[in-house]
């Protein structure tokens, strides 16, 4: 039965609504207004109750006869509005031309509804209406995987091109950062996925490592697999060396953290002819390169210009960093302390925490805090290095350009959480490189919208996904028709909307291409 149904809308404003229920979800059957008093509220309601005494919703093209709303049944409900902009950036990004349909499909459930394959299949046929089968969804993954079709190629080929039409600077630096994937189950045997240092906390689970190669936007741009027990500071010169054989011949600078840094690491970029800028781990520098750092001034955004293994290190002094640095030392003390009272577990050996033997056959331990340590970071609080081979570049643009690796970390915060790309429930690694495949290809479509939209990618999924159209059936007559969501009752943000209108009148699907 239909009802009037009135919200609460984020400004505030109370929403009134004729609606019904389908199996317990509302369905919104039409919009009456929007109220900002009591008295308009009052009001929308009593036009609300003489809508639902009215015998019918409305003649359209598609009844021949009014459509009773006591005989309205719901067949199927798909955001819309979300599918249209997403089909957009699949084909404004050429990525039609690397698969069927499917391929579409599958990327569009990652972005809306992430989930394992074979639930985004039984979600598309739900929800969207399309139908397929499991082993065309695995055929599609293999076809993904193999070689001979070059799909990792031609998608780099791509993001390539799309950086050059979409991005106003010169692909002359880039940002790569590494991070580990976990698997729900693995196989007796498995070289691929293997337990190793996990950025997850899944120690024991096997992994494997994915490093990502993006632009100063966090656009991306390769990126490459590699088995879990991999040092992830010897992936980086096979990513970029991979990539600069296909793509460039100008001298690349490379942005990188603190993880990718070791002698052996600076020797291979130099000898291979790549600019770099890399973060220094200060904590762990030589103890005579440790007391200059000591006695450095700690003056707001100072820089200092020091040499480490004979390379430059420039150091800057930030006191909000030193506020967050000496936060982060307190709460370290107080586990300390835990642990040496007995009321927490050294399951990992503290920095603060020293053990001294006692006792017979000296098994015994007795734990205490390690003052010096804690002295020494506090005296490091608020500092931060960086290593780099450029010497004529000022500090200035050093510490920016590095700072920009934010850019690289959030797009695997979006491949983690938005769109989930972990845990992975593959076994073979074909279908394991495909679905990375899958996962980059969704990512490089919310990251460009989310340069469009001026947004987060969650933010528009969440707008743009409630925006439901609903296949209806007269139950009496068997007639069908479809009802949009209306485009200008969305409340969406301008720059979203901006964005949809040149969309309003074109097909939902832009994806035709050949199975």
């Amino acid at each position: 039965m239909p009802y009037v149904k009135v919200s609460t809308s984020k400004s505030g404003a109370w929403t009134v609504q004729l609606a019904t229920k389908n199996y317990g979800k509302s369905v919104i059957l039409r919009h009456i207004g929007s109220a900002h008093t009591p008295a308009e509220l009052s009001r929308l309601k009593a036009v609300a109750r003489q809508e639902l005494e009215r015998p019918a919703l409305g003649q359209t093209d598609l009844f021949t006869t009014h459509l009773d709303l006591d005989r309205v049944r719901v067949i199927s409900h798909k955001p819309e509005y979300l599918e249209r902009v997403v089909a957009h950036y699949y084909s404004l990004l050429g990525f039609s031309e690397l698969g069927p349909v499917l391929l579409f499909d599958l990327i569009l459930m990652r972005i809306y509804q992430p989930c394992s394959k074979l639930r985004s299949l039984r979600l598309l046929e739900a929800q969207f209406g399309r139908s397929y089968g499991k082993d065309q969804a695995y055929r599609l993954l293999g076809n993904l995987a193999e070689d001979k079709h070059k799909s990792k190629t031609r998608l780099e080929q791509k993001l390539y091109a799309a950086h050059a039409q979409h991005y106003n600077t010169p692909l002359t630096v880039v940002l790569y950062d590494v991070t580990t994937l976990y698997f729900e189950s693995a196989r007796d045997g498995d070289e691929y996925k293997l337990p190793g240092y996990s950025k997850d906390g899944k120690h024991k689970d096997p992994q494997i490592l994915v490093g990502l190669l993006t632009n100063v936007s966090g656009f991306p741009l390769g990126y490459e697999t590699f088995a879990g027990n991999t040092f992830e500071g010897s992936t980086l010169l096979v990513a970029l060396q991979n990539w600069q054989t296909q793509f460039s011949s100008s001298k690349l600078r490379v942005i990188a953290d603190a993880g990718m840094l070791s002698k052996l690491n600076v020797e291979k970029l130099m000898a291979a002819g790549f600019d770099f800028i890399v973060g220094a781990r200060l904590k762990s520098v030589p103890a005579s390169l440790t007391k200059k750092l000591l006695k450095l001034e700690h003056e707001d955004d100072i820089t200092h210009e020091l040499k480490y293994d004979g390379h430059r290190l420039t150091v800057h002094y930030s006191a909000k960093r030193a506020k967050k640095d000496l936060n982060t030392i307190d709460k370290a003390i107080k586990k300390a302390e835990a642990i040496i009272d007995g009321k927490q577990s050294l399951k990992r050996r503290s920095k603060f925490v020293s053990a001294s033997t006692s006792g017979k056959h000296n098994k015994e331990q007795a734990l205490s805090l390690n003052q010096a340590a804690i002295d020494q970071d506090r005296a490091l609080a608020g500092l931060k290095g960086y290593i780099t081979n450029l010497t004529d570049v000022p500090a200035e643009e050093i510490i920016s350009q590095y700072k920009e690796l934010i850019h690289v970390e959030q797009s695997f915060r979006m491949s983690k959480h938005d769109l989930r790309a972990r845990p992975i429930f593959h076994y073979k690694e074909d279908s394991i490189k495909a679905h990375l495949l899958i996962v980059v290809m969704a990512l490089a479509i919310a990251r460009l919208l989310e340069k469009d939209s001026g947004q987060s990618i969650q933010k528009t999924v969440e707008q743009l996904g409630n925006a439901l159209s609903y296949t209806l059936e007269d139950t009496a007559t068997g007639a069908t028709r479809i009802q949009h969501p209306r485009f200008e009752e969305l409340n969406l943000p301008e720059a979203v909307a901006t964005l949809l209108l040149p969309l309003e009148r074109q097909e939902t699907r832009g994806t035709k291409c050949e199975s």
